[in-house]
């Protein structure tokens, strides 16, 4: 299966994510990677990549689009995703039409609504600042655990909400991800099994795995060199635009995931997509290039 585009977006939950929004996509035909500017002004929106890579209207041929932030809480350790609560959803889809729901007057898919008050549904399961919790564990996905053994040691619980941690961004994403499903212009991986041969696929993706796989994870040098020497490791180009660009974390985390995710698809080939064979992947989502 060829990609006509792969497309990675390094996705903050942030009320006004300013420029922690970055999208860099790869092109096969030239073998490069370049940054995709937002639309307007000079900042990147959650809505901004719903209308350009998921509008009905923005179909660009076979598509794989890489999103990093968790596609589900841990469910398989406990067997719930809010054990012990009459409200937990029984699976994916309904969790994230759950997050949905409860958010659904915030614009530009927020998801304050899900973490901020002590008296939100499941506040008990999630660690914030502001209160304390009583059922709060720092429990892990099995993809999590996956990491871990793959020597990424900096892997934080979902249900975590404090800072720019990854549970605030994914509350924020499973709002997208109920929107991708609920009107059904993309398949979201590992949940739809394999990609079909046409249209659009999201996986999740964790830029880390990328950076250490091509042997510049938490060197302590300039993001310049390590996107330098990540894309030669992959054997893909940068655009020339950027050749004196001065990247911050978020655009090469961006850059670096994009080419990663050409270089797991060549590396793999069919077996790139396995974990769709997993019965617990059903319920808490793969990182692809786990």
């Amino acid at each position: 299966m060829e990609f006509e585009k792969i497309a990675a977006i390094d996705w903050s939950g942030a009320k006004n994510p300013r420029r922690k929004i970055q999208v860099a996509e790869y092109d096969p035909r030239k073998n490069l990677v370049t940054l995709v500017r937002p639309p307007r002004g000079t900042n990147w929106t959650r809505k901004d990549i719903w209308d350009k890579y998921f509008d009905k209207d923005s179909n660009e041929g076979l598509v794989l689009i890489g999103i990093d932030f968790a596609f589900a809480y841990p469910y398989c350790d406990k067997g719930a995703y809010f054990p012990g609560h009459r409200q937990t959803p029984p699976n994916v889809t309904s969790l994230w039409a759950k997050v949905d729901v409860i958010c659904r007057n915030e614009p530009n898919f927020y998801g304050g609504p899900f973490y901020l008050q002590r008296t939100a549904l499941f506040a008990d399961y999630l660690k914030y600042q502001y209160y304390k919790v009583r059922e709060y564990k720092e429990r892990f996905r099995q993809t999590d655990e996956a990491c871990k053994l793959a020597g990424l040691n900096h892997i934080s619980s979902v249900f975590k909400c404090v800072g720019p941690a990854v549970g605030i961004g994914s509350i924020a994403g499973f709002r997208l991800l109920h929107k991708i499903k609920s009107t059904n212009v993309a398949h979201i991986w590992p949940f739809c099994g394999k990609p079909a041969s046409s249209g659009t696929t999201v996986v999740e993706i964790y830029p880390a795995r990328f950076l250490k796989c091509a042997g510049v994870y938490k060197l302590g040098y300039s993001n310049q060199r390590q996107v330098k020497d990540a894309l030669k490791c992959y054997g893909v180009l940068l655009s020339p635009k950027l050749k004196n660009c001065n990247f911050t974390d978020d655009e090469r985390d961006a850059l670096v995931s994009a080419a990663g995710m050409k270089w797991w698809l060549s590396r793999k080939g069919s077996s790139a997509w396995s974990a769709a064979g997993r019965s617990c992947a059903m319920y808490e989502g793969w990182i692809f290039g786990i």
